[in-house]
């Protein structure tokens, strides 16, 4: 695809909420190439290579049981599954959302030198964290057999529990990216942030550890998130319908505003990062 005679003007488009994605679907080609080159530059020169997103989520698996599996082992029977069910998807949102910063941050050389849609590099981060999280789940599925816990009819649902994860880690990641062209300690920022969240959802004890209906946890959006997405693979079934519902109206919410945010100031960025 050949990317010729186009010059950047930020009063090109009248409507920067559609021009962004007429401009993404342009550029496709560049996001896939862009995406290849983050996968073969994280794992250049590693032994395990893209092994290493397999290996992660079962290490921090086989250290969660080996330390909390014994306050939870009767509430929470196959503990490594629900560990790992949990942990994944986790994994999934913060590396979307920090991924979107730091893409942003390296692509602004490209933006300053020549066109290209800054959507591109948020495109970038979201393939390159649904290229692992593929892995990441053939991890799963196998501890799954293994665990003899069985698959179950439920996961045909994962699709749509991956869609809503991934429209809302990107909306997040949106919003980011535009705060780190500016502020690029919101990347460090936001990594401290992430680790208290991480202590607020449910990923190694249950959620009912912490109770009332206006615990920290059930404001927590990424416990909607999380639930929606591990109920198959645990519970063997959907998670309950006010859940879902839930998980979905946020992860609308957030891709809209995040895309909302983005766009209003894409046309600064070459001038900012």
């Amino acid at each position: 695809m050949a990317y010729t005679n186009i010059t950047y003007d930020s009063a090109h488009s009248s409507n920067p909420f559609t021009g962004e994605i007429k401009e993404l679907y342009r550029y496709r080609d560049l996001v896939s190439q862009l995406i290849q080159r983050n996968i073969k530059t994280r794992y250049k020169r590693s032994v395990f290579g893209v092994l290493w997103t397999m290996l992660t989520p079962i290490l921090m698996t086989l250290l969660f049981s080996l330390i909390f599996s014994k306050f939870f082992h009767a509430t929470l029977p196959n503990f490594s599954v629900y560990v790992m069910s949990g942990y994944i998807c986790w994994l999934f949102f913060v590396q979307t959302s920090s991924s979107a910063m730091s893409e942003m941050i390296w692509g602004g050389t490209l933006l300053n030198k020549i066109y290209v849609p800054p959507s591109a590099f948020i495109a970038t981060a979201l393939g390159a964290s649904l290229v692992y999280m593929g892995f990441s789940l053939m991890a799963l599925l196998g501890l799954i057999v293994i665990t003899g816990k069985g698959l179950s009819l439920a996961l045909l649902f994962l699709p749509v529990s991956l869609l809503i994860a991934a429209a809302f880690s990107i909306g997040v990641g949106l919003i980011l990216a535009t705060l780190a062209v500016n502020f690029q300690d919101t990347l460090e920022m936001w990594g401290i942030f992430a680790q208290g969240l991480f202590f607020l959802t449910p990923i190694f004890y249950p959620a009912t550890a912490i109770p009332g209906r206006l615990s920290l946890m059930r404001l927590n959006p990424v416990y909607y998130i999380v639930e929606t997405f591990r109920f198959p693979f645990y519970h063997g079934m959907l998670a309950p319908k006010g859940i879902i519902l839930i998980a979905a109206a946020l992860a609308v919410i957030a891709l809209l505003l995040g895309w909302w945010v983005f766009t209003r100031k894409a046309h600064r960025m070459p001038y900012l990062v």
